[in-house]
């Protein structure tokens, strides 16, 4: 129960305060965009049937999809385009080392990205966001992605 907890607290509770301590700049801002940083553990199509890792990481992470798609709605009419962007398999970082074994038994095709590499991916997908981008979910190639 303590690591759902922490995993709510950190993919929900904590972008929600941040978002609301910079929403006032972003509407003030000229490109007026957010892109929040969610994963594919978070798509119900694709978690949903999916036996593994990560559990409680899921769960927060579609509670973050939820409330980015809400928060997308609410803020078209500020002219701001929120986007979601699954940032693709980083083998690098703690986390993927720690399902490492998992993708290669189950996703052995998954490419396994630098964290340099991702970066550009989802800089590129939140740069071309436009309006119609509103309340999407992306991988990190632009290719939109199954709630």
């Amino acid at each position: 129960m303590d690591e759902f907890k922490a995993e709510i607290e950190f993919n929900v509770t904590g972008p929600m305060h941040l978002f609301r301590e910079f929403a006032p700049l972003i509407r003030k801002g000229g490109a007026k965009k957010v892109m929040v940083l969610t994963s594919a553990l978070g798509s119900l199509e694709f978690s949903g049937p999916v036996e593994g890792p990560c559990d409680s990481y899921s769960v927060g992470k579609a509670a973050l999809n939820m409330l980015t798609r809400k928060w997308s709605a609410a803020l078209k009419k500020d002219g701001i385009t929120t986007v979601l962007v699954h940032p693709g398999y980083i083998g690098s970082t703690e986390m993927g080392a720690g399902i490492q074994a998992w993708v290669e038994e189950n996703m052995p095709d998954l490419p396994n990205l630098t964290v340099q590499t991702s970066v550009q991916c989802c800089l590129k997908v939140m740069h071309g966001a436009t309006g119609d981008d509103n309340g999407l979910f992306f991988n990190e190639d632009g290719t939109t992605r199954p709630w």
